[in-house]
């Protein structure tokens, strides 16, 4: 690729900080503007009252923080790798490789990898959610346990969707977004750097994942979260195209939205969001696995055949 943007010759180390302060500045903008937006759109003082925002039974609150995550995220995931792809190449869609086209197999694949993905991602996060630290740890374990108490109560303030119109903001705050500002940061821009600073294309992927999941901040989702990066890393290597883990992760983040919605209305049994997390799964559990491997392999097949084609 040719490098013709400002820091088209710096090395990764410096592009990563480049990178870390665009992010930096981006964000701390975008939430100082939803702070000053708080008062006149939703009738809340947030500089007066800082700790309101911590009273989760007040609806205004609740649309307030929605508000808030929005343009945050917008902020931290969207933004920062638009101007480092710009200022690092001149063309945000070249760099960002949106201009490159995917096949219709691969978009099959990456659908039905994400959905048979789920009891395997679900059976993972429990075994994650069992594990102990040593106990020379345990003030960080106590930490740990309590930062995710709290992300598990503002998510699910978060999911309480009555209407349809509810659906469909969280699914932009939750699946849309994410998926397309987290899949520019960390498979667009990140993985990018990791690779070429360690020369190692697995190297890259797996540093990616694992900071994909410690962005997050929900230790015991750890593991499922990083393998999930991975499998986005690999997605986008093998394909060449953005859109392919963008699709993905959308899907993945879409459907816990979705199947939330429904089991309030009661229209899928409650339990289907944790399907494989059980100890009697097990069968299932291993089902997915050797499809989610089956899949992955042709999807890496159809990256190889077609680069065997180009070179004929």
């Amino acid at each position: 690729m040719q490098k013709t943007g400002l820091l088209g010759n710096h090395n990764p180390a410096s592009q990563l900080l480049v990178l870390l302060g665009i992010a930096l500045v981006s964000v701390a903008v975008f939430s100082f503007i939803s702070i000053l937006l708080a008062n006149p759109l939703f009738g809340i003082n947030v500089m007066a009252n800082p700790g309101i925002i911590s009273q989760f039974s007040n609806p205004a609150v609740v649309s307030l923080l929605k508000f808030m995550q929005t343009l945050q995220s917008f902020g931290l995931f969207v933004l920062p790798p638009m101007l480092f792809a710009f200022v690092y190449y001149r063309n945000i869609l070249g760099y960002l490789q949106l201009n490159v086209s995917f096949t219709f197999m691969s978009l099959v694949l990456i659908i039905v990898v994400m959905f048979f993905a789920l009891p395997l991602i679900n059976w993972m996060g429990e075994i994650n959610a069992h594990l102990k630290l040593p106990a020379a740890f345990a003030g960080i374990e106590q930490w740990m346990k309590s930062s995710e108490k709290q992300a598990e109560q503002l998510t699910k303030v978060f999911l309480n969707m009555n209407t349809k119109a509810d659906l469909l903001f969280d699914l932009l705050m939750v699946a849309v977004i994410p998926a397309i500002g987290e899949e520019f940061l960390f498979r667009g821009v990140l993985q990018k750097i990791f690779i070429d600073w360690t020369k190692n294309k697995h190297a890259g992927i797996w540093i990616t994942a694992i900071l994909f999941s410690a962005m997050h901040l929900q230790f015991y989702g750890f593991v499922p979260r990083m393998m999930l990066g991975a499998l986005f890393g690999y997605a986008y290597l093998w394909t060449g195209s953005l859109w392919i883990p963008i699709i993905g992760h959308f899907i993945n983040n879409g459907a816990a939205v979705f199947i939330s919605y429904l089991e309030q209305h009661g229209k899928v049994n409650p339990q289907l969001e944790n399907i494989g997390s059980a100890n009697d799964e097990f069968i299932m559990v291993l089902v997915s696995f050797v499809f989610v491997t089956g899949l992955l392999f042709l999807l890496w097949k159809q990256r190889k055949m077609e680069s065997e084609i180009s070179l004929l």
